[in-house]
């Protein structure tokens, strides 16, 4: 029995409706509104600025911009369109993931048919994207990942197309694709870097392919470079980051590994385990390899001299897998020590490992028979396991929100009236906080501290959010002697008045 299946209609219909419930999933997920941490303050704020013609700025106080160079713009500049058309960044993250969700799952199945010739394999891998926990949630934030994995996706079938045509739009077509993705999340050069490689293996002469790959790179590159040399200029610092070393620890390692594996097996039976499951996995990919070498007949040397088209693609995807895990742990130890090891920030990963775990699948079906039992019994327990997540992830998000866009939030008090205190000068321990909940910002704590030591001439006033530090002791000596304003389980708002 081979599933092989071509142009059929019937799972085209299949895909469509498979696509309607992915989407329908992150709006029912997002009915308090897309998730919200710090970094969706600097996305929303940076967006509705460059709509109002004020550059890529965040704002400041009473009205001061500073310029935004932490972030890449892309995802701010496609916020900035729904702030052109009258509808707020926000809300527009909203919408753009998921359309985002639908048409990255209709990207997964094209990378996949590309590479299996099968509808029904094809569609296996759309169903694992829509329903995998991990890419649910991803799409349910306000942040940048949705567009970083399409422009991924659409950046290796356009370098598909150049290498199946050999003509140079497709190229171009390439580069400016995974220049987008750069422009969205710096750890994009992981992706530049990746097709650069592959590059290098297509069949023709050596002087074409070095000229293919410095178009390529030239492209990608050359927008980002721009911005941070800008960056630099206005900061004198690599995009608002310090360079310095920060040596992963013990639970930073288990951390990502408890990731990587959870995305295939229960988080129970990985968390304390991490040892044995790597060494487990170690000698089941030794096993495989040496397998498939016998059953080929082949040798390694045949192996990497074979420059197949589909061959390329996967080689693509894995040396994409290795080269972003690569760049996050370089990042996270010499440049932000804060960038976490999650589901989020490692979920392109898991996007090219489903694309090549359903392409394997395929290859066993197809080539041996006697491993179709096992092929069925994964597939369905993974099926069974992102469902199970999905189910739970879901229902919890739309009853209670995500981030501090959660139910709580939206029915507090003092954060629904934050609006009305335009006339004063706002202190908060969140920024970020203030602003996407009031559409201002204002100072930070320190400025207050000062503030209170020296007096005022005038009313201000401080928003503590209780989410922030400070907390305790810290907490009680910096808001001792102000008027209590407005408290609820979310914050409160003091004020610091003139002296009599």
């Amino acid at each position: 029995m081979n599933l092989d299946v071509r142009g059929s209609r019937f799972s085209s219909y299949l895909l469509v409706i498979l696509i309607a419930i992915g989407m329908l999933l992150i709006w029912y997920s997002t009915v308090w509104g897309a998730g919200l941490i710090s970094d969706s303050f600097q996305y929303t704020a940076s967006a509705r600025n460059f709509a109002l013609g004020k550059g890529f700025s965040l704002p400041y106080g009473d009205g001061e911009l500073l310029p935004m160079t932490k972030y890449p713009p892309a995802f701010s500049m496609l916020l900035a369109v729904f702030e052109l058309m009258g509808v707020t960044a926000l809300h527009g993250a909203r919408i753009v993931n998921i359309i985002l969700f639908g048409v990255n799952i209709l990207l997964v199945f094209l990378s996949t048919k590309k590479l299996t010739h099968s509808h029904i394999f094809s569609l296996f891998a759309a169903l694992l994207f829509s329903v995998s926990f991990v890419m649910v949630e991803v799409h349910t934030w306000a942040l940048s990942e949705p567009l970083f994995i399409c422009l991924g996706l659409l950046s290796f079938l356009l370098i598909q197309k150049y290498f199946e045509e050999a003509k140079s739009a497709w190229l171009i077509l390439a580069a400016l694709s995974a220049s987008l993705a750069f422009l969205t999340r710096y750890v994009g050069f992981s992706l530049v870097i990746s097709i650069a490689l592959i590059l290098l293996l297509n069949r023709i002469s050596i002087k074409q392919r070095l000229k293919d790959m410095l178009l390529f790179v030239s492209m990608a590159c050359l927008p980002v470079a721009l911005r941070t040399l800008r960056g630099y200029m206005l900061t004198q610092t690599l995009n608002d980051r310090t360079m310095g070393f920060h040596p992963l620890t013990k639970k930073n390692y288990a951390a990502a590994i408890d990731t990587f594996y959870g995305w295939f097996f229960p988080s129970s039976l990985v968390q304390g385990q991490e040892k044995l499951f790597l060494i487990l996995t170690t000698v089941i990919l030794l096993g495989l390899f040496l397998f498939f070498l016998k059953a080929y007949k082949s040798t390694l040397s045949n192996l990497i001299k074979d420059r197949g088209i589909n061959k390329k693609i996967l080689l693509l995807h894995g040396a994409y897998i290795f080269l972003y895990g690569t760049m996050i742990i370089l990042s996270k130890t010499w440049i932000d020590p804060d960038i976490g090891l999650s589901d989020r920030i490692l979920s392109p990963m898991l996007v090219s490992m489903l694309i090549l775990l359903v392409a394997g699948f395929s290859l066993l079906w197809n080539d041996f028979e006697k491993t179709r039992l096992f092929v069925v019994l994964f597939a369905l327990g993974l099926v069974a396991y992102y469902v199970t997540g999905t189910f739970i992830l879901v229902q919890n998000s739309h009853n209670g929100g995500i981030g501090i866009a959660r139910r709580g939030w939206n029915r507090s008090e003092v954060v629904q009236s934050l609006r009305t205190y335009s006339s004063y000068s706002l202190y908060t321990n969140s920024n970020s906080s203030l602003y996407l909940w009031s559409d201002r910002a204002g100072y930070d704590i320190p400025e207050f501290e000062a503030l209170k030591g020296t007096g005022t001439d005038k009313r201000v006033l401080l928003v503590i959010f209780y989410q922030a530090p400070p907390a305790g002791k810290r907490l009680n000596e910096l808001i001792n002697g102000l008027e209590l304003l407005q408290e609820d389980q979310i914050a409160s708002v003091y004020a610091l008045n003139p002296a009599q």
